[in-house]
């Protein structure tokens, strides 16, 4: 299977997001979860092309998702 080479999963959530995305800028992120096998289950792949950080934060409301990538 191939891979993005992605970080993580990390929690979604502010405090988490702001720790790994420090600067303004472009990316990549998968969103999802972790099974009880701790495997990331990719629901949503997604980019921005200007602040990062701040995509992702789109998708905390509504909160469907707790894990990204």
């Amino acid at each position: 299977m191939t891979s993005l080479n992605m970080k993580g999963p990390y929690n979604l959530d502010i405090k988490s997001i702001d720790a790994e995305i420090t600067q303004e800028s472009p990316g990549n992120y998968a969103i999802g979860t972790v099974n009880k096998d701790g495997n990331f289950l990719v629901n949503y792949v997604g980019r921005s092309d200007r602040d990062i950080n701040a995509r992702i934060k789109q998708h905390m409301v509504p909160r469907h998702f707790k894990w990204v990538a």
